[in-house]
């Protein structure tokens, strides 16, 4: 390789690690090279030791910053069953059951991935957390998170599921494998997430 041609090789490796670490989150997992060079699996393995030997666990924020970067841009499939992000795809169940497992989470992953969305919250949260919302707007669903404040939800939707974060701020996000465009892990704002307003029930439970 010439010097020129290492030289290129740096600067687009420094480049693509710099826009992997910036804010925006709903499209970075597609940018090339983010499963390759910033977030690799190898990595993953070595973030799901450390968070898994902590006794004391917040999952919402060990989910949403140490976690869900390397899963981000993960392709979905409505039978993806994949346990290392960026290879292969996921389903939106096994998406929950799997994230939560490596967080520390004691489960049963293949169980709980293939139950109906509302019996999978039933077993993970107590009955006294779980909310349900009956044709209720997106500004009053997501009053609704901030009310019941900071943390990580799973909520169960028409035909999906996925977690729902309430973050120190109060903003609210709807993190899932998504089976519309772009058919992959995202984190989107729990205003404007498509699934999360077209859905007319929505089943709620606090992790």
């Amino acid at each position: 390789m010439t010097r020129s041609k290492i030289i290129i090789t740096i600067l687009v490796f420094t480049i693509l690690s710099v826009l992997a670490t910036l804010p925006f989150t709903r499209l970075k997992g597609l940018m090339p090279g983010y499963h390759t060079f910033v977030y690799t699996p190898e990595k993953y393995e070595d973030v799901k030791t450390s968070v898994q030997s902590q006794n004391k666990k917040d999952l919402a924020y060990i989910i949403d910053k140490k976690l869900l970067p390397y899963w981000l841009g993960t392709t979905w499939n409505f039978n993806g069953t994949t346990q290392v992000p960026g290879e292969g795809s996921i389903a939106c169940g096994y998406f929950v059951t799997t994230l939560l497992r490596d967080a520390g989470v004691k489960l049963e992953r293949v169980k709980l991935a293939q139950m109906a969305s509302e019996d999978m919250i039933k077993i993970l949260c107590k009955k006294e957390h779980i909310k349900r919302y009956h044709n209720t707007g997106i500004n009053d669903f997501v009053s609704s998170v901030k009310k019941q404040g900071y943390g990580l939800y799973v909520v169960g939707l028409d035909l999906h599921t996925g977690f729902v974060l309430c973050d120190s701020a109060s903003d609210v996000y709807f993190i899932h494998s998504s089976g519309i465009p772009p058919y992959c892990v995202v984190k989107e704002a729990g205003l404007t997430s498509p699934l999360l307003i077209n859905s007319a029930y929505r089943v709620l439970g606090k992790l």
